[in-house]
């Protein structure tokens, strides 16, 4: 029913699943409508994800098995939250477990929720559904998350972080999410190494500076030598690609590190490699003697040292 705010439709059901207060007064603002008074079924065919959901759905955790088992045995309690596409179909703003843990029990129908948004107020909802509603989150997901906030931020003319900070808020500070921001500009590569613990956090942040050019660079480098760059060593290589991209045998120089041999200080001889230039019975400190007369002459030119010698 047009005019009808999502808020006031949703509070007959549970939605805190869905929003928190906070975003709940800012979204109210946008005089959101929704088609219908109630949930009402379809075919469950015709949803599709989010464009570019960012959030991956682990079909073998224990969270997502239990879920299967509960719509199993009691269907769909919370109903999906959708908007209509231009062809007919639904595209999920929130529900995308439930919708996957649906088609695996073989539902034919599910309960929607229709909302009538635009792409920003949608991008809101649906990051917010899962940041807020997910215990284990991916760096990956987070960075991708906020970014598609900050993008569709800057499509109405803003350029900063406000509405990946409102939809964050409670999980990651303003700080955090600024960071994760940062990060959505690695390569799935790198990302994929920051899930996975191999590249911190703060590491990664200094390496999403670089262009597109110098990270292909770089994680060849990583896999050929299996060398994740340090702090300091992410630095350096920032700070040299913002005069140009970098190329592997770039990166190389900079990453690899010169021997740690110590040079050497003194000229140290056996006793027995020198007892062939002396008689025998000559004692050290006569050897030793006779060495260093050999030198002063040499050095005052006084013998000649044959260069194939």
């Amino acid at each position: 029913m047009a005019g009808k705010n999502i808020f006031e439709n949703l509070k007959k059901m549970d939605t805190s699943y869905l929003l928190d207060p906070s975003l709940q007064e800012e979204l109210e603002a946008e005089n959101v409508t929704v088609e219908t008074d109630k949930p009402h079924e379809t075919d469950i065919d015709l949803l599709v994800h989010f464009k570019k959901h960012p959030f991956h759905i682990d079909k073998e955790s224990a969270e997502f098995l239990e879920l299967v088992d509960s719509i199993r045995e009691n269907g769909i309690i919370q109903p999906v939250l959708v908007r209509p596409l231009s062809d007919g179909k639904y595209e999920i703003i929130s529900g995308h477990c439930r919708t996957e843990a649906a088609r695996i029990v073989g539902l034919k129908t599910i309960p929607i929720v229709v909302v009538s948004v635009d792409d920003y107020t949608a991008t809101k909802l649906m990051t917010h559904s899962n940041i807020s509603g997910r215990d284990e989150i991916l760096p990956s997901e987070k960075a991708k998350a906020y970014r598609m906030c900050l993008d569709e931020e800057k499509k109405l003319g803003k350029n900063r972080t406000d509405t990946a900070e409102t939809v964050g808020a409670g999980k990651d500070s303003k700080r955090q999410v600024q960071r994760f921001v940062r990060l959505s500009y690695l390569s799935d590569d790198f990302l994929a190494l920051i899930d996975t613990g191999k590249l911190t956090v703060q590491i990664g942040t200094e390496l999403a500076f670089l262009d597109s050019e110098s990270q292909v660079s770089l994680y060849e480098y990583i896999s050929n030598f299996h060398h994740i760059p340090n702090l300091v060593q992410a630095k350096i290589i920032r700070e040299t690609a913002e005069q140009q991209p970098l190329s592997y045998e770039k990166v190389v120089s900079l990453l690899i590190e010169p021997s740690k041999e110590k040079p050497k200080t003194k000229v140290t001889f056996k006793t027995k490699d020198l007892e062939n230039y002396f008689d025998q019975g000559t004692s050290v400190d006569e050897m030793e003697s006779i060495i260093k007369q050999l030198l002063i002459k040499f050095k005052n030119g006084e013998l000649k040292i044959d260069d194939q010698g």
